[in-house]
């Protein structure tokens, strides 16, 4: 945690109507902290200071030729904690319907030479349909031939879920598991 520069302190939650224990994931650009997303202890709660707009935790990848991209910062923590690098999207899923997909992925603009350069895009989502539809539209606009699809085991939705319930071992697989993904 002290390594990827999470932080913790009290924040307001609205929903929660009142300052809560939190976790602080902190966006970087160019080394400089901009942003920071808090999750609340009690729950799935969020609260921000600055608007993150690049994927978490790019600031600090030393493999550029393989992206691993995740829905949650959670998730990413648990592909470094198993000692495969990754990154988080910092607005989440796609819902369906959603009005405008391109707000929800302006972090692709901040990220250009990254994913242009990458040899290798893992998209390990959510497999719950928002995930999936975020799969699919990031593979069409990052270029499918050189992105994989990454599975998680049935009964488990995230990396996260993956660590918790299988162990690292589990999670390691789900990278090197991962089918390129279907051309059509």
């Amino acid at each position: 945690a002290e390594n990827l520069g999470i932080v913790s302190a009290s924040r307001w939650f609205k929903k929660l109507g009142g300052e809560r224990p939190a976790l602080g994931f902190v966006y970087g650009q160019n080394g400089n902290a901009y942003a920071a997303k808090w999750r609340s202890l009690e729950g799935k709660d969020f609260t921000a200071e600055g608007s993150a707009v690049t994927l978490y935790l790019a600031d600090r990848l030393t493999d550029k030729s393989k992206v691993v991209i995740t829905e949650g910062e959670m998730d990413a923590l648990s592909y470094w904690e198993v000692g495969i690098e990754a990154v988080s999207i910092p607005s989440g899923a796609i819902a369906s319907g959603t009005a405008d997909d391109a707000a929800r992925l302006r972090w692709i603009a901040a990220h250009d030479d990254l994913l242009a350069n990458a040899k290798e895009i893992y998209l390990a989502v959510d497999m719950d349909d928002p995930g999936q539809i975020t799969a699919q539209e990031l593979a069409r606009r990052l270029g499918k031939l050189k992105c994989y699809k990454v599975e998680f085991p049935s009964g488990t939705k995230d990396a996260n879920d993956v660590l918790v319930k299988h162990g690292a071992d589990a999670l390691r697989a789900t990278i090197k598991n991962a089918q390129p993904w279907p051309i059509e």
